[in-house]
């Protein structure tokens, strides 16, 4: 097992998320309205899926485990990826504003989620690229089955299964109307 596998349907469903996040913001930029509670869903997922629930799973047990088998967090990968994940927040907060702005201002949400998009792909990219393999030569596989088990526990105990396979299928159920 590699510790990538153990976040590839996350980052499956940030990908293709990010995959509408793309045309919606193609389709308002021609002049295409969006029904304001489809706007709501999108922030939904990303504030409850990418930010409340990946980033958390993330910066509370896979970072801290690849921290302690030795890759670095100050001056290191997983303090740049952390930074990223800052980053990724403060395009949130320009999309909620944008949105709950009266009247609703268009422009500065169609910029927030095309640099949110952008950005989010280049970092999944990097964490897969660059992290995860660095992660996989530090840490032994028992650390991983033990990281594996920790994951899981999560989902169990803090999220609750039913409420992330109703965040999984808004990405399926948003393709459907904006691909």
């Amino acid at each position: 097992m590699k510790t990538a596998d153990l976040l590839k349907r996350e980052h499956d469903a940030i990908l293709d998320f990010l995959d509408v996040l793309e045309s919606i913001s193609r389709h308002m930029d021609s002049g295409g309205d969006v029904p304001g509670e489809d706007l709501s869903i999108i922030l939904d997922f990303i504030v409850s899926f990418i930010s409340g629930y990946h980033h958390v799973r993330e910066e509370s047990i896979v970072f801290p485990s690849a921290e302690n088998a030795g890759v670095l967090k100050h001056n290191g990968p997983i303090g740049v990826l952390l930074s990223r994940h800052h980053t990724l927040q403060g395009y949130v907060r320009l999309m909620e504003d944008a949105l709950m702005h009266e009247p609703f201002h268009r422009e500065k949400f169609i910029k927030a989620a095309e640099d949110y998009t952008l950005k989010a792909r280049s970092h999944i990219a990097e964490e897969i690229d660059e992290f995860f393999p660095l992660a996989d030569k530090k840490m032994l596989p028992a650390a991983i089955e033990k990281l594996a088990m920790e994951l899981e526990q999560f989902d169990i105990t803090v999220y609750g299964v039913s409420r992330l396979d109703e965040l999984y299928n808004i990405p399926v159920l948003l393709k459907g109307a904006y691909s």
